[in-house]
């Protein structure tokens, strides 16, 4: 763990870095993203690597108070998972020759001193 704060979470691994951002503009995602299924494959146009194992295809899941991505080559090589007590409207994908990224969309009832309920949206960026 590098860097760590409430709205920002960037670590070194063996070959990759994973950056987390929340509603905090991305400086590589350039592109537009796609609104696509909550769960299912992608096959990367990129040629993404994990641990110098070529990967065949990106699976999305959204499980009770679980959501991410599973990387598979001929088999799982790892995941990526979020835990959060909150709903997932939505997810958007782009999908670029140099890398891959996934956009969840969290929403989450708030509740304030006065009891009223407030609808909170937030966005996780996942680049592989």
């Amino acid at each position: 763990m590098l860097v760590e704060n409430d709205s920002y979470h960037y670590s070194l691994h063996y070959q990759y870095s994973q950056r987390i951002r929340l509603d905090q503009p991305h400086p590589i995602v350039d592109g537009s993203f796609d609104l696509t299924d909550l769960t299912g494959s992608v096959t990367p146009k990129s040629s993404l690597k994990f641990y110098d194992t070529a990967v065949s295809k990106i699976q999305k899941f959204n499980k009770q108070n679980q959501f991410g991505s599973q990387i598979f080559a001929n088999n799982l090589l790892g995941q990526i998972k979020y835990s959060i007590d909150a709903e997932i409207p939505k997810v958007e994908l782009l999908d670029k020759e140099e890398f891959l990224a996934i956009r969840w969309f969290i929403r989450k009832e708030r509740k304030s001193l006065e009891g009223k309920s407030t609808l909170n949206d937030r966005s996780i960026i996942c680049e592989i």
